[in-house]
Formats: C-alpha cells, sequence, structure tokens
C-alpha cells in the first residue's frame, strides 16, 4: 500500500518525519506522523501505565466485556450454534474499537490530570466525552454490516464442505473440522477470509473510531484518514496488531477470564497509538 498524495497544506515535521495531510476539509486539518516500526511497544507500554494508574473502571469496562462474551458463547451453545462460536469470537474482537470507547475516555482524563471512578466507565460519562457520537453510531452500523456479511460467508463455506453435519453437533464438528479433508478445507479456507476481512476492518476502524470520539468528523473521512495513517505506518501497525491477535488467543487458553485484564489494556494502547500516530489538532485532554 502507497502513501496516499500529501496535499498541498502538509508541512512541517511530527516525530522526525514530514506529517501528510489529506485535504478533507477538515478544521482544525488532521496530520498523520510516520513513526518507527517498534512504536507498538510505546502504545502498549503506555496502555498498561494507564490501565495502573486507572484500575477501577478499565477493570470494570473488562468485568462487563468478559461477561458480555460469555453469556454469548454460553447462548450460543445452549441453542445448539457451538459451531457458530468462531465466528462470533472473531465479530467480538472487530468490533474491539467501538466498544472501547470509555476506555478512551479514561485515558483523556488521565492526561487532563483528573482521577478516573468507576463511574466514568458507565456510558453517560463517556458520552460527555464523545465529539461525534451519530457518526460513532454510523460506525456501529457499518461494523454490524461488515460482521453480517463475515457471518453469511461462514454459513456459505461450512454448507459447501461440512454442510451434511448441521448445526448441532459441536464435538463432531471439531472431530470433522481437524480431521477430514473436507474440515480441513473449511478451516484453511474460513481462516483465510476471516483474516481478509479482519484486515479491512482494521485498517478503516483502528484510528477512525478514536477520532471520531475525540472530535467532530464524519465517518468516511475517519476511515479514510485510518486508512491512510495504517498504509503510513505498517511496521508499526503489523506489529500491533500482531500483539493483539497474540493476546486475545492467549486468553481463549484462559477461558476469556484473562479479558478482564487484556480488553482494558489493549483499548488504552490504542488509545496511545492513535494520539502517537495522529495529530487531531485538539489538547491531550478533554475539551
Amino acid at each position: 500500500m502507497s502513501d496516499p498524495p500529501v496535499s498541498p497544506r502538509a508541512s512541517g515535521a511530527l516525530g522526525g518525519a514530514p506529517a501528510l495531510v489529506l485535504d478533507l476539509a477538515l478544521q482544525p486539518p488532521v496530520a498523520i506522523r510516520k513513526l518507527p516500526g517498534d512504536a507498538h511497544w510505546q502504545w502498549l507500554a503506555e496502555g498498561w501505565r494507564d490501565l495502573r494508574r486507572a484500575p477501577k473502571p478499565g477493570i470494570l469496562i473488562g468485568i462487563l466485556v468478559t461477561g458480555s462474551a460469555m453469556a454469548l458463547i454460553l447462548g450460543l451453545i445452549t441453542l445448539g450454534f457451538g459451531t457458530s462460536v468462531p465466528v462470533m469470537i472473531g465479530s467480538f474482537a472487530l468490533s474491539g474499537p467501538l466498544v472501547a470507547t470509555g476506555l478512551y475516555s479514561i485515558s483523556r482524563r488521565l492526561d487532563s490530570g483528573e482521577v478516573p471512578r468507576g463511574a466514568d466507565a458507565f456510558p453517560h460519562r463517556v458520552l460527555e466525552d464523545m465529539g461525534s457520537p451519530g457518526q460513532l453510531a454510523m460506525a456501529g452500523f457499518v461494523l454490524l454490516v461488515i460482521l453480517m456479511v463475515w457471518a453469511r460467508i461462514a454459513a456459505l463455506v461450512y454448507s459447501v464442505t461440512l454442510g451434511s453435519l448441521g448445526p448441532y453437533a459441536p464435538v463432531r464438528f471439531l472431530d470433522k473440522l481437524l480431521t477430514t479433508p473436507e474440515g480441513l478445507t473449511m478451516l484453511v479456507l474460513g481462516t483465510a477470509i476471516g483474516a481478509g476481512i479482519a484486515l479491512v476492518s482494521f485498517v478503516l476502524f483502528a484510528f477512525s473510531v478514536p477520532l471520531m470520539y475525540a472530535r467532530k468528523v464524519d465517518i468516511i473521512s475517519a476511515m479514510i484518514l485510518s486508512a491512510a495513517a495504517v498504509g503510513r505506518n505498517r511496521m508499526a501497525m503489523a506489529g500491533f496488531a500482531f500483539n493483539i491477535v497474540l493476546m486475545l488467543a492467549l486468553t481463549l487458553a484462559t477461558g476469556l477470564l484473562a479479558l478482564v485484564f487484556v480488553f482494558p489494556w489493549l483499548g488504552h494502547a490504542t488509545w496511545r497509538a492513535y494520539r502517537a500516530v495522529m495529530d487531531d489538532g485538539l489538547p491531550a485532554g478533554r475539551v
């Protein structure tokens, strides 16, 4: 992916590299920094620091997210749709940037010198800080459409490869998936398609959700800026994405219990990544 054309307004240097400003008629304009390939380690370190500085609201959000994920998985298994759990987990991961808006609020309050409380994790407190609540709702709708398309594609792949198995036998499903040519075909094809959809979603929403949270900006401009920011920082974002996938995989090994800490950590780290890569023309703290 090549860097987008630089607007004539782009000048000066941020972080040692010329800032990229796309001509999207935003006031103030948003400048995109180019950072070293190992910058993601700094984002993770700063995210962990935010969690340690404000553990109560962060852990509360982590508990709510983890409890919701467990309830969804248990509900699918109870209703006989255990084979849909992998898609549900992937969908849950893709919606992470949107669900983490409460954590962005906590990090902004920390930057303002405040001491966040547990109540700051609740929606009415988060709404106080939102720059574009309507556009964030639109982002949720776009994500929902993407997830619905993914679910339909997954159902089609399942039908073509293991359609005779039926949707009510998760144990038999795992056996077929790992021990038969049809199952391995489904595993490879489904993983490739899921990875492609996850990549597109990551590129479009990695920075657009924090940007729409921070200031007034439409969803199209936000997604364009997010794609440009990811493209301009390919190595750092690849490292960040790899760490996200690794940490989420490790949470599965703990039965999702580690998600109580991992989700707020990654949410804070996402905000730190946004603040490092994008100069949105606003102060670091709340305005």
